[in-house]
């Protein structure tokens, strides 16, 4: 089962995640650390590459 959360900057949206995967037994992905852990800091990726660039990365 994939769930996916979307929404405006800080609505929850991770705090929310954990909680239900714990509540359903599913693991938790969070996008935004995923990104940073593989391409650095989300301010720079947009300062350098522009935010289509980081909403690539986000998919």
């Amino acid at each position: 089962m994939t769930i996916v959360l979307i929404g405006p900057p800080a609505a929850g949206k991770t705090r929310l995640g954990k909680r239900l995967a714990k509540r359903l037994g599913l693991g938790f992905v969070d996008t935004d650390a995923r990104v940073v852990a593989a391409h650095g800091p989300i301010s720079e990726i947009f300062a350098d590459h522009g935010e289509p660039h980081f909403r690539a990365l986000e998919r």
